[in-house]
């Protein structure tokens, strides 16, 4: 994406940021040292032309050395640790001590640079909850593209590079399972506004003991910055019925600040409204087949502490619900990173000819841009 923080990095820096070992081919590329940095991809199967191949190691160590891999399928450069890597022509590549560890320095940099507020949604349950918090507050939900990566270690940092400069606001998730989980992803992202439930606050807890639930809050407490507000969701929804009633709690440890919200639904004929209260001020919402109590709670308790009024939150509850009952899911403003060149075929000059001309492409040629 050409407007995201990463893409403001040329190699050069990039090398500094993760303190590597920049190496360019016998013929550099184009911008040299300041060539710009374009899409990471941490699989040498699916990286796209342009992208900066990221050799994540496993246990074998073997990852580093896809790196050719990755150079035939026409990326601009690599990232590798445990071995020396000479570029081919027009590329670069990167030597670190530990590619896991660089990427999140890389990352941490790229949080740094981010002048938006960051939401983090830690473990949500009983409802799509990105969804509602985007259609309250506008947040963008940063994607890396590649559907593969399932550890979350991985692709918590590969979200923060996926951060654009232009928005006010974007939604991190991240599940928890011990306290240790909750100071890492505050430490990377540095939330403004932090969502658990009360269920997954029991996690923070030792394994073995009875959860102390003021004690359980106060860790959490000590896991995120000061200025940082933690909605946590008292009664979650259950799965397979809807609760009549959710309540949110809102505190701040700098300044010892609590806050309540509660959201009721307020039966009638037809479809159900909500009313949320917070405050000694009420809002009701109009809203549409099953309702997300606990979702709603959320996203409006967000909302307030991002400043929206209750004009502005009543009418995004409401058009979220609309949504919801239509597609299934709330609107939000999903961004997902992305190569410049979706098919690598492309990136031949003499594809297109062939297929104007009616010939059979040669096997391989879809995967590999000769």
């Amino acid at each position: 994406m050409h407007d995201s923080l990463l893409s403001q990095l040329n190699i050069g820096e990039l090398a500094d940021v993760v303190d590597g070992r920049l190496r360019l081919g016998c013929l550099p590329p184009l911008g040299g040292v300041f060539e710009p940095v374009r899409v990471i991809g941490v699989n040498s199967q699916r990286v796209q032309p342009g992208d900066l191949f990221w050799g994540l190691n496993d246990q074998a160590g073997r990852h580093s050395w896809d790196a050719e891999t990755a150079f035939m399928r026409h990326a601009a450069g690599a990232v590798v640790c445990q071995r020396r890597l000479e570029p081919w022509a027009g590329k670069y590549s990167i030597e670190v001590a530990d590619t896991h560890v660089a990427l999140w320095q890389l990352a941490r940099h790229v949080r740094r640079r981010f002048g938006g507020a960051c939401l983090g949604l830690l473990a949500p349950a009983g409802g799509d909850w990105s969804g509602w918090v985007q259609a309250v507050s506008g947040a963008d939900l940063p994607r890396h593209v590649d559907p593969t990566i399932i550890n979350d270690w991985t692709r918590l940092p590969l979200d923060v590079l996926s951060l654009r400069e232009n928005s006010l606001a974007a939604t991190l998730e991240m599940p928890v399972t011990c306290a240790l989980d909750v100071e890492v992803f505050s430490h990377l992202c540095q939330p403004r506004i932090v969502a658990i439930t009360s269920q997954h606050l029991s996690q923070l807890w030792p394994v073995g003991q009875t959860p102390n639930p003021v004690a359980t809050r106060q860790r959490l407490a000590g896991a995120l910055p000061e200025e940082t507000w933690a909605v946590i969701l008292e009664t979650p929804e259950t799965a397979g019925r809807a609760a009549p009633e959710a309540r949110v709690s809102l505190t701040q440890r700098a300044t010892g600040t609590q806050r309540e919200l509660v959201a009721s639904l307020r039966p009638k004929s037809g479809d159900p409204s909500v009313e949320i209260a917070s405050g000694g001020q009420r809002l009701l919402v109009a809203g549409e087949g099953t309702l997300e109590l606990g979702a709603m709670a959320v996203a409006c308790a967000v909302g307030l502490l991002l400043g929206k009024t209750h004009a502005q939150l009543a009418a995004s509850l409401a058009e979220a619900a609309r949504q919801a009952a239509a597609t299934g899911r709330p609107a939000g403003n999903r961004t997902t990173s992305s190569s410049n060149t979706r098919n690598i075929a492309e990136a031949s000059p003499f594809v297109p000819g062939l297929r104007e001309s009616g010939a059979t492409l040669p096997p391989g040629l879809e995967r590999f841009a000769y």
